[in-house]
């Protein structure tokens, strides 16, 4: 549930956000919200953000510069 009390449909993450990076709050984001479908993004994917979610199948990578289709597939 969001801080509004709406259901979340979904996450889109950047990996790289001042304070935290996008690896750890999808680490968090799964804490509160195990099921929740999580596209992390950035423009370099790195090795962190690939390991974090290669046995999550309800989250993938996303390289930058995307497509809004691509990001829908």
């Amino acid at each position: 549930v969001s801080a509004d009390g709406r259901e979340l449909a979904g996450c889109l993450i950047d990996y790289h956000m001042p304070g935290v990076n996008g690896v750890e709050t999808y680490r968090r984001l799964r804490q509160r919200h195990p099921t929740v479908p999580v596209i992390l993004v950035s423009g370099n994917l790195a090795r962190e953000m690939e390991d974090a979610v290669r046995e999550d199948r309800r989250a993938t990578t996303l390289q930058k510069p995307y497509s809004i289709s691509r990001a829908l597939e």
